[in-house]
Parts: structure tokens; sequence; C-alpha cells
């Protein structure tokens, strides 16, 4: 049996040219991938599907009328709708507000207790799902007319094994592998080199890698956030606008944890046009989690999180300058220095027509494969690299740390089963020294008495 029967038979092959199609596009890949497995490869049914429950925000109104109609009608009946809910407890209420990111119902939505201790994770982040919407008329649960979430089916794969997924690397050559995780990122292998293919992967590593910070910059259209909207349902994406501690960090006036204490990824889009409303706050906040994975804010002590961080920019030229795409409160060396790599995106092509860049061919089901990333947050495979790799150059202690932690997150994905790969570590080190090696440089030319001017390298002992 070769890779691809074996993930035809454990029902995580998807024809990734087939999640484009109709009304599959308006949905992240991990659902629309997931919806063309349970309904086996066929667009017409996943397409129906989704013109079924998940409309447009243009009928929000046409959505409140039926779930308003039902109640006036005397119904039972309930009406399902597919989108991203969120809840968050009102304990003097002793109900849960529920948020939805598709839908704009233009008035307040809750759910009971019953509903949230079946699916927790609504009150931890976004969660995709079917649920079973109510007019509430006669105010009998809020006190007030409003609509009733009765019911929440997740749309989540439920079968992400990562011992499974482990076993699939032990049939694959590593150019076979290689090809296997371009396609199921949604692009076609043979449009791009292989530095490039490996480039394009380092956008992953935050996605494997707890406390990962990285930033990219290059043209655009070269897909750099596609990947965190539509491989991972853990992730949240700020594109521009303002940031506020509150939201990235701990809200006072709710008592809820921010962003940063339940994704596995938060990323700044367009990172030069984001605006910090208190930046020596924030700037400060950052410095200290992205230095001890921890952070405090108000009541909130001693915060523990696992959330990596990516920074993102568009560059044409002047690449040597890249700072100066990140906000001016951002370009502090201290911070700089805890970043632990930069990704030359430059070198990645636009993905200008679809019969060439895009995938055309078998990949891992995206709602799987977020999955399964979300699972080899919990291991590291930092002791091969300190085992078997000899850092030189002077670096630093936050440069050793940097090489050891991009190195684990890579030979993670390219050696899920942890097996000592002689040739997986070389690239997996290769690519780690150079990230880093970029920050550092900009460190040198910052501050040129307190970073060395010496380039970092490395080899492979035994």
């Amino acid at each position: 049996m070769n890779l691809v029967e074996r993930l035809k038979e454990m029902g995580v092959a998807v024809d990734k040219s087939k999640a484009r199609v109709g009304d599959l596009a308006r949905v992240p890949r991990h659902i629309s991938e997931y919806l063309l497995t349970r309904f086996d490869g066929d667009t017409v049914k996943a397409s129906h599907f989704i013109r079924m429950y998940c409309p447009p925000r243009s009928e929000s109104n046409v959505i409140l009328h039926r779930i308003m109609s039902e109640a006036w009608l005397g119904s039972d009946k309930v009406v399902t709708i597919l989108d991203e809910v969120t809840a968050t407890p009102l304990p003097k209420l002793g109900l849960y507000s529920v948020r939805l990111s598709n839908l704009d119902l233009g008035t307040e939505i809750y759910t009971v207790s019953r509903v949230v201790k079946r699916h927790v994770n609504l009150l931890r982040h976004g969660t995709w799902g079917t649920m079973a919407l109510q007019y509430d008329a006669e105010a009998t649960i809020a006190n007030k007319p409003s609509i009733i979430m009765t019911g929440f089916s997740p749309i989540a794969s439920s079968n992400a094994s990562l011992e499974e997924f482990m076993e699939l690397r032990g049939m694959a050559q590593l150019r076979e592998w290689i090809d296997l995780l371009i396609n199921t990122c949604g692009l076609n292998p043979e449009a791009y080199s292989p530095r490039q293919k490996i480039l394009y992967l380092t956008r992953l590593l935050p996605l494997v890698e707890e406390n990962l910070y990285l930033i990219e910059l290059g043209p655009r259209a070269t897909g750099k956030t596609y990947i965190y909207r539509n491989l991972s349902r853990y992730t949240r994406i700020f594109s521009g606008g303002g940031v506020s501690p509150a939201v990235l960090f701990y809200n006072a006036m709710t008592k809820t944890v921010g962003e940063l204490a339940v994704r596995d990824c938060v990323v700044f889009d367009e990172v030069s046009k984001i605006e910090f409303p208190d930046p020596y706050e924030m700037v400060g906040k950052l410095k200290d989690y992205m230095e001890s994975g921890m952070y405090e804010r108000g009541v909130a002590k001693q915060v523990r999180s696992g959330c990596s961080i990516m920074m993102q920019g568009n560059i044409d030229s002047d690449h040597d300058w890249w700072d100066a795409v990140l906000p001016r409160s951002l370009r502090e060396p201290a911070l700089i220095d805890r970043v632990h790599g930069l990704i030359p995106g430059w070198e990645l092509p636009k993905i200008m027509r679809a019969e060439r860049h895009l995938s055309r061919g078998i990949g891992i089901a995206a709602d799987y494969f977020s999955e399964i990333m979300h699972q080899l947050r919990s291991l590291t495979y930092s002791k091969i690299i300190q085992d078997h790799v000899e850092i030189t150059g002077d670096p630093s202690i936050r440069d050793e740390r940097a090489v050891v932690k991009l190195a684990s997150a890579m030979y993670k994905l390219l050696r899920p089963d942890g097996e000592y790969d002689r040739e997986v570590l070389g690239i997996s080190v290769e690519i780690a020294l150079e990230l880093r090696d970029r920050v550092r440089r900009k460190l040198h030319e910052m501050i040129p008495g307190e970073y060395p001017d010496a380039r970092l390298g490395g080899r492979i002992r035994g």
C-alpha cells in the first residue's frame, strides 16, 4: 500500500482542487475539506450543504426573519446555521452570550450550560459547527426577547491520531513527504524549487511549535496569510488596525484572558499598519511574554501560554532594511532579539495562475492536518538538535535557543516520528541558522558593539 492509498483508507485524502469549487471557496479550507471527506469528494453535495447552512453575511436579516417566523407560527422547529461560534459566560444571568463570526443577526444570542458543557472549546476560541437557533419571543430564558442556541455540533476531525500520522511518514521518502505537505497547503509542488518548498513550510512552524516568534516579509500575493486562515482553527489574525492589551493579554472589564492565552498562533498581518493604543504597555508585555512564555496584567498573574507569534508585512525591495517595515514601537532591539527568525518571503513566487501554482493533487484534509499540528505542539525534538549539532559563530544564549527551537520545529514537520535522520537534521539546522542569522545581523547593524559581526554556523556531530 502506498502513501496515497493509505490516506484514502484513513478517509483523510482530499483532491485539493475540489476545495476551490463554487460555494466551497466561501469557507476556510479546514471546513470545506471536512465536508468533502464527509461527502466522499462529491463537490455538488458539499457545495449544497454550504449553500443551505452557511449563507453570506448579506443574508443575515433573512435568517433572522426565518428564526422569528418559526416562533410566531408556534412551531418548535429550529433554524440550523453553519458558522464559527464563541461563547462567553454571563454569571449574573446564568447564561452564555454567543457570538458568530459570519452572520450578524443584529440581536443578542444566548445559550445554556447544557450546550456549553458538551462543547467546552466554545469558551476557549471560536469553533466552527452547526447550531440550532430558536427565537425566545416570550423572554422565558434571558428575561427579554432573544435568540437561543439550543444545540451545537462542531465540525472538526475526530479521528486525528498523532501515532497514525507518524506511521504515514514511515511510508514515504523525504521528497515525497515534502510534496505531500506542499499539496496539503493547497499548492502545486511542481511550481516550487526544493528551497522554495522548505521556505514555504517554515510558515507552518509556529503552528507546530509552542512559543515560536517569527517575522515574514515579502511581496503581496505569495500566500503569507492563507495558511493561518485556512489550515488551522487555532489561530487569530489581526489585519492592521488597533490591537489593545485587553484584546491580546487580559480584559479587566470582562475578566477574560486575551487571544495569547487561548490560541496556538497570533498573526499580525500587515504589521506596518498595526497600531497599539498604549505602545509602552504593549511592547513591555510582549517582551516579557516572548522571553518567558508568561505575562501579567491587572489581576491576571503569571498567565502561562504556548501561543506563537507571526508578524507579516509586504516588502518589494531593500530587503536589508526589513526592520523599517515594522511599526516604530516594534523596532526596539530588545524585542527584535526575542524574535527567533526572519523568513525571506521575497524568495517565494507570487501565486498568479491557479493552473500552475495551486494544487492539482492529493493532500491531507485540512481539518485533520489542523488537529495534527495542534497535537504536535506537545512534542519537542530539541534533544536531537542539542545532541547532534554544534552551533558556531559566537552564539548568544538567545541565538542557541532560537536555532534549537526552529530546527526542532522543522524536524517535527519533516520527521514527525522522531526517528534520527541525518538528512532531515541537516535541512532543519540549515534553515534554522539562516532564519536566526538574519535577525542577528540586523541587531549588529543596530548596536555593533553589543552584537558580534560573525555569521552563525553549525556542524552535525557524528
